[in-house]
């Protein structure tokens, strides 16, 4: 039976939120310093956690005791327009390379300006194939936090397209993040 939060009912409202998504405790548990960081820095901004996994959802609820812990949506334009349109997504952060997110949350995300990144990806081919040709399309909207070179020149049709930050983590973005970045970087 399909609860109600998968289909975007019976979800809070929020005013802006940062939506993470990911499959395994793992994941959670290795980005947990990131989410952490990001979250202290914007106390205004709601944090929403999604995973299709049950086993997920009761340590996310047991680890994020006072955030918004809800099943991945359903993977159908309306359920998620509703989704994104209730919690007021502000970014999306990919802990899987979208391989259990929703293939559609990414093409709305894409239409609504909504900036997604995805971290800790191997692999292009680890990617969602939505998650990849949306940042191949829009990389000003999507990045890619890989673990090499190779595999940042692999995910880009434009090897311009990929960043170092200062500890040499490759970060897959658009020409105007990069300009960001760089500006960012230079003012340490």
């Amino acid at each position: 039976m399909m609860s109600l939060e998968r289909m975007g009912l019976n979800i809070p409202s929020h005013r802006r939120s940062l939506w993470v998504h990911g499959e395994t405790p793992l994941q959670f548990d290795a980005a947990r310093q990131l989410i952490l960081t990001i979250m202290s820095e914007r106390p205004h901004v709601a944090l929403v956690l999604t995973s299709p996994r049950r086993e997920t959802l009761r340590f996310l609820r047991s680890t994020f005791a006072n955030e918004q812990t809800l099943p991945a949506p359903c993977n159908i334009r309306p359920v998620l327009r509703r989704f994104l349109r209730k919690l007021q997504v502000r970014h999306i952060l990919l802990l899987d390379g979208g391989r259990t997110f929703p293939s559609q949350a990414i093409r709305l995300a894409v239409a609504q300006q909504i900036p997604v990144s995805a971290v800790n990806v191997g692999h292009p081919a680890a990617l969602d194939g939505a998650v990849l040709e949306a940042a191949r399309q829009h990389p000003e909207l999507l990045r890619l936090c890989v673990f090499d070179e190779s595999v940042a020149r692999l995910s880009v049709d434009r090897p311009h397209d990929v960043f170092f930050d200062e500890n040499r983590q490759h970060q897959v973005v658009g020409e105007t993040a990069q300009a960001e970045l760089t500006t960012k970087h230079k003012q340490k």
